[in-house]
């Protein structure tokens, strides 16, 4: 845990979290990246603490280096196999680690994991909003190419990963948690408990609200990434832009069309590209679930068709049979067409792709 200059009340009611912990072997290590004016009272709380339990390692920074340079400092001190992150404002429950650490214990196969949070205020209260996460790997694997996959106060990672001492890239400012997690991903998978573990504080001095603008520039390096290093795609600047748009700054005014001719351009370039077809299936299920916030049902659907009868080979090897299931809401015509569309690439590769039954039986029945 790192502690910047939190109240009084945050800070021990986080360190008073995990203290509480039912999982009682761990060592808590915290570095006191304070500013001058604050040390005297931050210091003086976790080294009230930390005369109480010797699970404590307090090593406060000489100077203010920031967080990512922070948490790498922690991370050489940290001894155990797992590293579980903790913020300086927020509230563990007492069984989070306990069950973490057994989920991980249970399924090797995962290098991180994360949980579900409830949002508290400043003065402790719910919100009633939370922050659930898929645990499917498969869909958080491809989820990271809209942003982070899992909360960073409630992370836990394995301390060694591909034969090394995880850390932190330094070059990342901020969302050094959503660059950390694009890396692990290159090596293992990551999964979610479907549980709340932790209340989130939402706060006006938070990083993510202070530094809206700097964080989300940080994010979109890390889609670039994503794209490149786990999935060999290319990316052009074009469909970066609109893209970030769409998920990290969540702006909901782009016009459907202008996007709409960003996506096929993106898709055509695709062209030979390996290990395209799940990303292809999931940038689509994404577009359409976009635009179901902005357009009505029909038209938003007949801009799909537009997308996607000129991708029909994608589609088909895609095996996106979500397409059919919206496209049963449009006007028969438009069904028609598009299936006549597809049973007709189906019929003509069919002998070369192994493709799924019901890809022909939905065509056909669509038609007849």
């Amino acid at each position: 845990m790192c502690v910047y200059k939190e109240k009084d009340s945050y800070l021990r009611k986080a360190i008073e979290s995990i203290l509480n912990q039912t999982y009682k072997s761990f060592e808590f290590v915290i570095i006191g990246d304070t500013p001058p004016s604050d040390r005297e009272r931050v210091f003086g709380i976790i080294e009230e603490y930390a005369s109480q339990d010797d699970r404590i390692r307090f090593y406060p920074n000489v100077v203010n280096i920031g967080l990512t340079k922070s948490l790498n400092i922690g991370l050489g001190y940290c001894t155990g196999k797992y590293i579980a992150r903790m913020d300086a404002d927020d509230i563990s429950f007492p069984s989070r680690l306990a069950k973490q650490v057994a989920f991980m214990e249970s399924n090797p196969c995962f290098l991180a994991s994360g949980a579900n949070c409830e949002i508290i205020d400043e003065n402790d209260k719910k919100t009633g909003r939370r922050y659930n996460f898929n645990p499917s790997s498969n869909r958080l694997r491809l989820n990271i190419l809209k942003g982070s996959i899992i909360m960073h106060p409630l992370a836990i990672f394995r301390r060694i990963i591909n034969g090394k001492e995880v850390r932190y890239d330094e070059s990342f400012k901020y969302a050094q948690d959503y660059a950390l997690w694009a890396w692990i991903l290159q090596y293992g998978e990551i999964s979610s408990i479907e549980e709340v573990l932790l209340y989130y504080r939402i706060s006006e001095n938070q990083i993510s609200t202070a530094h809206l603008s700097e964080q989300q520039l940080c994010a979109k390096r890390v889609q670039c990434n994503s794209f490149e290093w786990l999935y060999g795609l290319p990316y052009s600047d074009e469909f970066m832009d609109t893209f970030f748009c769409m998920t990290i700054k969540r702006d909901f005014s782009l016009s459907m069309q202008s996007t709409l001719k960003v996506f096929q351009k993106y898709f055509a370039g695709l062209k030979g590209a390996k290990n395209k077809i799940h990303v292809i299936e999931f940038l689509l299920d994404f577009f359409i679930d976009y635009f179901s916030k902005t357009v009505a049902c029909k038209r938003r659907y007949q801009y799909i068709y537009k997308l996607t009868k000129k991708n029909i080979k994608l589609l088909v090897l895609c095996e996106m049979s979500f397409i059919y299931q919206r496209l049963v809401f449009v006007n028969n015509s438009l069904n028609r067409a598009f299936f006549n569309c597809m049973n007709k690439y189906y019929l003509s590769v069919k002998e070369v792709f192994s493709l799924p039954r019901y890809v022909q039986s939905i065509s056909r029945s669509a038609i007849s």
